[in-house]
């Protein structure tokens, strides 16, 4: 199965750098990463997502994360087939979009990366995608799922 990630999967999972309060997010995204290798899940990642984490980093350190990501992921562009997919998606969409990005005090800019992630799922075959982003979710609804981590199986409580 074909799943997607957003930027703050690679954020907790790969570079180990939450914002504060979301250190338990670490062990979370380590998690999945080692779940869905279990259940032979082809992870992409669209190439927007890949900009948002990358950004941030000095040219050196942008390099060794897209060299760890371009071997262990499917990094997918926004192609001709996603700006088709993303043109269908917002097509008389328009009105219920604003209102969600108002409702979410989402940005225009923002509005439109989620939809172009949104659209490069679909077009490559995801399943889902696995996100915490609240937007992300409500843009998505009705078109294709946004899921959070499976739960890590509960350790056994151990008392000598």
């Amino acid at each position: 199965m074909i799943v997607c990630i957003d930027s703050m999967v690679i954020v907790w999972g790969i570079k180990k750098s939450p914002s504060p309060g979301q250190e338990s997010m670490i062990a979370k995204a380590e998690y999945f990463f080692q779940w869905a290798d279990e259940h032979q899940y082809e992870i992409i990642i669209p190439t927007v997502v890949i900009a948002e984490v990358l950004a941030p980093e000095p040219p050196d350190i942008r390099e060794q994360y897209l060299q760890i990501l371009d071997e262990s992921f499917l990094i997918r562009n926004f192609d001709v087939r996603a700006a088709l997919k993303y043109a269908e998606i917002l097509h008389n969409r328009f009105e219920e979009v604003k209102a969600i990005a108002k409702e979410e005090n989402v940005t225009r800019q923002r509005m439109k990366i989620d939809h172009t992630i949104i659209a490069t799922a679909l077009v490559n075959d995801a399943k889902c995608i696995y996100s915490y982003d609240r937007p992300l979710k409500k843009f998505a609804a009705g078109i294709i799922d946004v899921k959070e981590f499976p739960t890590a199986p509960a350790k056994p409580n151990l008392l000598f």
